[in-house]
């Protein structure tokens, strides 16, 4: 019996992502590459390719209405990314008091750590959260905005309405997992940069709700609901 080399796209893929377009050798090279959903489907059109969908994004999350901008920070599960990002947050925390940073830490990190890794010894501002809730769904459900680099998280947060803002720290390489989308979403590289999307922009990009309806869309294409029946089936054939 023939052996079928399956591959799996599991995240977001970025601009300068490669790998997964790259032929490889014939012992390598997979027959078939599962999808998220079709965005990605389009994205390897070069590719056969079988939408099959993802646990990743679930249901949109109901959002809950407070007056308060809350911040979630969601870094990857890479020490030098939580530094980047926590620092960053601290940063701004101090320069706008009035705006909440909720941290959300990748599980295999610890907190505790990280801010070691810091070098941290002061007490962090009140207005930044350290979660401790085991599913991001209520991180989500109380943000306004959601501040990330290379998570996949993005794309929970976009698909239940949260604006989205990617930190670039002015890095030549981009690691925007969503840099298809081009609304409901900022790029900035410092504090300054963000205190003035929320002193003089905020208010005016979140009235446009049809770009909201827009990146709620294309995160609801990008990662559809996990298709156990579709797998069973191109398994079974």
């Amino acid at each position: 019996k023939d052996i079928i080399r399956i591959g799996y796209q599991h995240a977001g893929l970025t601009k300068n992502q490669s790998i997964i377009k790259t032929r490889l050798k014939n012992d390598y090279e997979p027959d078939l590459v599962w999808v998220t959903g079709k965005k990605v489907q389009k994205i390897l059109k070069n590719r056969k390719t079988l939408v099959v969908g993802s646990y990743k994004v679930r249901n949109k999350i109901k959002l809950i209405n407070s007056k308060k901008i809350n911040c979630l920070v969601v870094p990857e599960g890479i020490k030098s990314e939580c530094k980047k990002m926590f620092q960053f947050s601290i940063d701004s925390a101090k320069m706008l008091p009035n705006i909440n940073f909720i941290w959300r830490l990748h599980p295999i990190l610890d907190y505790k750590h990280i801010l070691r890794e810091l070098n941290y010894k002061k007490k962090l501002p009140k207005n930044i959260i350290i979660s401790k809730n085991k599913k991001v769904d209520y991180d989500i459900a109380k943000s306004k905005i959601c501040i990330f680099r290379g998570s996949s998280v993005v794309f929970n947060a976009l698909s239940s309405g949260l604006f989205a803002i990617y930190l670039n720290l002015n890095e030549k390489i981009s690691i925007d997992s969503s840099n298809g989308l081009k609304c409901w979403k900022m790029n900035i590289n410092d504090v300054y940069q963000f205190k003035n999307f929320i002193n003089n922009l905020y208010r005016i990009e979140l009235k446009k709700i049809e770009n909201k309806k827009i990146a709620m869309k294309y995160s609801s294409q990008y990662f559809e609901g996990f298709n156990m029946k579709q797998v069973l089936k191109n398994i079974k054939n």
